[in-house]
């Protein structure tokens, strides 16, 4: 009987197994106050924008990627290097393997930061300067458009952040790191190609983002806010929340509904949460 028990629990782990594999997954990870991005594809491609503080890529992001099955990163974009953005790529590092990452070489003297390129160079991972025209190629994703920033850089960190619109069987992505008004207007005024049924929402969805004008030229369906509960910089601000609902966006928030997973199978759409017990808190 016991033996028929395990038969029976192998059988069902490899049905879930196969079941998984047949989607692709684009998961706004809960990481707190701060940004990951994590996506599996049905065809075993992966890729990882950002990963949220130090604290967040040990208890997050490195558990989702070996709950996923995946025991190699094939890409990894830095938006921008903030610590809420790259701190918890240090574990992700030092933990699996990343073929490669793209980065917009912007300069910042923290130590987070410092820790972060020795690892790279120590690891001798491809270290590439992405800029729009880069070309980025990921199994079981259709494609992946640089649309910022441009060079030379400005003196903005946040205006820096590299930013990216993906499309995975017709479903379209743009990632927009901690862009702010400046840099949405610019996009209009390039002519960028930016509409996109989901969007997450620039900078945690602060006041000096996600003006009228970008969402109206995005024409989200969807938006997911990534931010950290209670966190000191009131995002995302309510005006913001407006914003995005006058244009029948739905609206999603970290903070709110944790972990956000978008599923894709044959062009098809499903959207899960997962709520933490333990939340991270805001830094």
């Amino acid at each position: 009987m016991r033996r028929r028990l395990w038969i029976v629990l192998l059988i069902l782990m490899f049905w879930v197994q196969a079941v998984r594999a047949s989607e692709t997954q684009v998961a706004f990870l809960d990481v707190g106050q701060g940004d990951a991005i994590a996506i599996v594809t049905a065809h075993g491609g992966s890729m990882l924008i950002d990963a949220g503080t130090r604290k967040a890529g040990e208890e997050v992001v490195v558990p989702f990627f070996m709950n996923a099955g995946i025991d190699a990163i094939d890409v990894v974009v830095i938006t921008h290097p903030h610590a809420d953005h790259i701190g918890g790529l240090i574990p992700v590092l030092e933990q699996i393997p990343v073929d490669r990452i793209y980065a917009n070489y912007d300069i910042h003297p923290t130590e987070t930061y410092k820790e972060l390129l020795l690892h790279i160079e120590n690891l001798d991972i491809p270290f590439i300067r992405a800029e729009p025209g880069t070309g980025i190629d990921i199994e079981g994703i259709d494609r992946i458009e640089i649309l910022h920033p441009g060079y030379p850089l400005s003196d903005d960190i946040n205006n820096n952040s590299i930013v990216l619109r993906i499309e995975i069987e017709g479903i379209s992505f743009l990632f927009t790191g901690d862009i702010e008004s400046q840099v949405e207007e610019h996009l209009i005024q390039q002519q960028a190609n930016l509409k996109a049924r989901f969007i997450k929402a620039p900078h945690h969805g602060s006041k000096t983002s996600s003006h009228l004008g970008f969402l109206m030229a995005v024409q989200p369906s969807k938006a997911v806010i990534s931010c950290g509960k209670a966190n000191p910089y009131g995002h995302p601000d309510f005006e913001v929340l407006l914003r995005y609902a006058a244009l029948g966006a739905d609206i999603y928030r970290t903070d709110i509904h944790g972990t956000i997973t978008v599923l894709i199978e044959d062009g098809s759409v499903d959207i899960t949460t997962y709520k933490r017990r333990a939340a991270l808190l805001a830094d």
